[in-house]
């Protein structure tokens, strides 16, 4: 464990590199679920859609707040 943690707070100890990467990798987690999300042919039960759908939604959050903090 590494003790770091992406909050989207500006005053974090985590590097600007290192929240750019954590950006670049939720954005692209984010784009994964949607995909996985909207392919019928993909058989999906209910506790994998909840799961999945509360991930998109602290992403999107973690997302919203890291760019407002940066502004």
């Amino acid at each position: 464990y590494s003790g770091i943690v992406f909050s989207g707070d500006s005053t974090s100890s985590a590097p600007p590199d290192a929240r750019s990467l954590a950006r670049f990798h939720l954005r692209e987690i984010a784009k994964r679920i949607q995909a996985t999300l909207s392919d019928k042919q993909i058989a999906i039960d209910e506790t994998t859609q909840a799961h999945l759908d509360e991930c998109q939604e602290r992403i999107t959050k973690v997302l919203s707040s890291s760019l407002q903090s940066s502004e």
